[in-house]
C-alpha cells in the first residue's frame, strides 16, 4: 500500500511507500509486551507522509510517538520506543533490522570501508575471531537484565533474566515495599481498591476517594 507515494532510504535510493512494511515494524516494537498497542502508536505519530519523505524520518517520528505515551500506567512503552530506536540503529548500520551479520563478516566490512585498521585481520584469523564471537555470548548469556517491569495489584513486579538469589533478594524486599509506598508522593501508602488496585498514602487515597483498603485474603 503506497497511494502513490515515494520514499527515501538511507543509502539513497527512492522506493514506493510500503505502509505494510510500517505495520510490521511497530508490531514488532510492541511483541510480548503488556498494555502496548501497535495501532496507538501509529495514531499517536499523526504522521504526514508526502512525496519524497524520509524513512528515517518516519522513524524518527514513531520513536517519539511511543516515547510520548509512556506514563505510570503504560511503563512498557519505554521499551517500544527502545526497540524502534535499536530498529533505527540496525537500518543505519547493516540496512535493514534483520540482518545479523558474523562478527568475522562485519569485522571484513568495516576494513573495507576502511572503518577499521586492517591489520585487525593480520593479527587475527577468522578462528581467532570466531572463538572469541562463542566467549562473547557465553559471557552475555550470563549477564542479568529486566525482562519485564509493570505494575499489579498495586505493587511492584520485576521480572529478570539470569538473576543470582542476592538480585532475587533485592527484587523481593523492593516489590513488598512497593506495597508500604504511596506511588503518587513516596510517603508511607496503603493498597486500597474500588476493583483497581492502587497504592497510596492517606492523603492521596482521600484525593482519590479510595475509602476500601486491600485484603488479600479476601481474594
Amino acid at each position: 500500500m503506497s497511494n502513490g507515494l515515494k520514499v527515501k532510504k538511507r543509502n539513497g535510493s527512492i522506493e514506493s511507500l510500503d505502509l505494510d512494511k510500517m505495520h510490521l515494524m511497530v508490531e514488532e516494537s510492541c511483541r510480548n509486551l503488556a498494555g502496548v498497542s501497535a495501532s496507538q502508536v501509529e495514531m499517536q505519530s499523526g504522521i504526514q507522509f508526502y512525496d519524497g519523505i524520509t524513512t528515517a524520518e518516519i522513524q524518527e517520528i514513531l520513536i517519539r510517538s511511543a516515547s510520548d505515551l509512556i506514563d505510570l500506567d503504560h511503563p512498557n512503552y519505554q521499551f517500544v520506543a527502545a526497540r524502534l530506536l535499536l530498529f533505527s540503529l540496525r537500518k543505519s548500520l547493516y540496512g535493514g533490522i534483520d540482518y545479523n551479520p558474523h562478527l568475522y563478516e562485519h569485522i571484513l566490512t568495516c576494513v573495507n570501508k576502511e572503518i577499521y585498521d586492517e591489520q585487525i585481520l593480520v593479527k587475527y584469523s577468522k578462528e581467532d575471531i570466531d572463538k572469541a564471537k562463542a566467549k562473547f555470548e557465553e559471557e552475555t548469556a550470563k549477564v542479568p537484565f529486566a525482562v519485564q517491569v509493570k505494575e499489579k495489584f498495586g505493587g511492584l513486579r520485576f521480572y529478570v533474566h539470569a538473576a543470582t538469589d542476592k538480585h532475587y533478594n533485592y527484587i523481593s524486599f523492593a516489590e513488598s515495599m512497593s506495597y508500604r509506598t504511596c506511588e503518587e508522593c513516596g510517603a508511607p501508602g496503603k493498597t486500597y481498591t474500588d476493583g483497581w488496585h492502587k497504592t497510596l498514602c492517606d492523603i492521596h487515597a482521600e484525593m482519590d476517594g479510595r475509602e476500601q483498603e486491600y485484603d488479600d485474603e479476601d481474594e
